[in-house]
């Protein structure tokens, strides 16, 4: 560049500059494009939170149970945790039960309930959800 005269180097530093504006704008548009993560997150049990984890699913098989015509014919088929970024203190973490028991008939039915617990792990909230 000794011998570039200087109007073509203020030239070249100008394109220069104008390149590296062009890339960082295109950076932040794919950065907008990238969608933010969900508000819930399934829960992993740790070795430090497993007593926790277990006494919010006691928590929910208890309510759960509570509203059967026949306790005694529940049985679990799977069980989800989540923590819930809400800003409600009764809605900190969502839970899912699937589960087969009899229904009013006496014949078995497979259904899917949703809980919400407060940080404590206290049922505040029990629900029909429809998610597999």
């Amino acid at each position: 560049m000794e011998n570039v005269p200087p109007a073509e180097k203020k030239l070249l530093l100008w394109q220069m500059l104008g390149i590296c504006v062009l890339v960082l704008l295109a950076l932040v548009q794919m950065r907008r494009a990238i969608p933010d993560p969900s508000p819930v997150t399934e829960l992993i049990p740790e070795a430090n939170v497993t007593v926790a984890h277990d006494s919010r699913r006691y928590n929910a098989t208890k309510a759960l149970k509570e509203g059967l015509k026949d306790p005694a014919s529940y049985q679990e088929i799977d069980y989800r945790e989540f923590f819930a970024n809400s800003s409600d203190p009764n809605r900190y973490y969502q839970a899912s039960i699937r589960f087969k028991a009899k229904d009013a008939s006496g014949a078995y039915a497979v259904q899917r309930l949703c809980f919400h617990f407060t940080r404590e792990g206290i049922v505040t909230e029990t629900f029909l959800c429809d998610f597999r």
